[in-house]
C-alpha cells in the first residue's frame, strides 16, 4: 500500500475537524462562545467574579483541535474590551495555533483570555495579532479543566476546559487575530476603532454577551 493512500484520507479528515463549529456570520459566532463561556463558568475552575469585574478586555473562543504527526488548531471568537462599567461591541477575531510533533487524536476546547492591563489590549489592537509560544506534552482524556494559565508576564489569564482524546509531545504556538473579513461584513466596513467605540449597530446576541460578562445572565 502506498503511503499517500494512508495520509491523504486522514489529512482530509483533519481538515473536515477543524471546520466544524466555525461560524460564517457574528450570531453564529456569538452563539457558539457563549455557550464556550458558560462551559468554563460550570466547570471546576470558573472564572472569579472579581477577575472579570476587572478585565480590560475579554476574548472568547469555542475551538476544535486534530492532529496526527501534524497538528493545527482551528475556531472563531469574539473580543470585548471595557469600556467603563460596560463592554464594546464584539469584533470578531480568530484563533490561530499550530503545533509540531507526537501526536494524535481529536478535541474541543472552550477558552476564555483575560486581559488584565491596558497595554496588552492596546498591543493586540495595534498589532491585529496575539500571539504566545508555549510547549507541552500530555496524554489524558481531557475532560476536566485546566487551572487558569498566566501569560505574557502577567498581561493576560487564559482559563479553558476540553473535550476528547488528543495527546503527545507539542511544540507549537497560540494566539489570535482579528476577522478583518467578518467584521467587515457585521459592521458594514467599520473600522476596529470604530466597532471598539460602540458607533456600529451591534449584532444579534451581543446583549447575551454583554449581561453574561457582568453577570447578570
Amino acid at each position: 500500500m502506498r503511503p499517500n493512500s494512508i495520509t491523504t484520507p486522514l489529512i482530509l479528515l483533519w481538515a473536515a475537524i477543524l471546520s466544524v463549529g466555525c461560524s460564517s456570520d457574528m450570531t453564529g459566532v456569538l452563539s457558539n462562545n457563549v455557550v464556550a463561556f458558560r462551559d468554563i463558568e460550570a466547570s471546576d475552575t470558573p472564572i472569579p467574579p472579581e477577575v472579570l469585574d476587572q478585565a480590560k478586555a475579554v476574548a472568547i473562543f469555542s475551538s476544535t483541535q486534530a492532529g496526527l504527526i501534524f497538528g493545527g488548531k482551528g475556531g472563531d471568537g469574539v473580543f470585548v474590551k471595557r469600556t467603563g462599567d460596560d463592554f464594546s461591541p464584539p469584533l470578531a477575531v480568530d484563533l490561530i495555533q499550530g503545533s509540531v510533533g507526537l501526536q494524535i487524536g481529536a478535541q474541543s476546547e472552550s477558552m476564555v483570555y483575560i486581559f488584565k492591563t491596558n497595554a496588552a489590549v492596546d498591543h493586540f489592537l495595534e498589532t491585529g495579532r496575539y500571539a504566545i509560544a508555549q510547549a507541552a506534552g500530555s496524554f489524558g482524556d481531557g475532560s476536566g479543566t485546566t487551572d487558569p494559565i498566566d501569560l505574557s508576564e502577567n498581561d493576560v489569564l487564559v482559563y479553558s476546559k476540553a473535550k476528547g482524546l488528543y495527546g503527545g509531545v507539542v511544540v507549537g504556538g497560540m494566539g489570535f487575530k482579528i476577522d478583518e473579513d467578518l467584521n467587515a461584513k457585521t459592521y458594514n466596513g467599520a473600522s476596529t476603532s470604530r466597532i471598539l467605540s460602540g458607533d456600529v449597530t451591534i449584532p444579534h446576541g451581543t446583549n447575551v454577551l454583554w449581561n453574561m460578562l457582568k453577570g447578570s445572565n
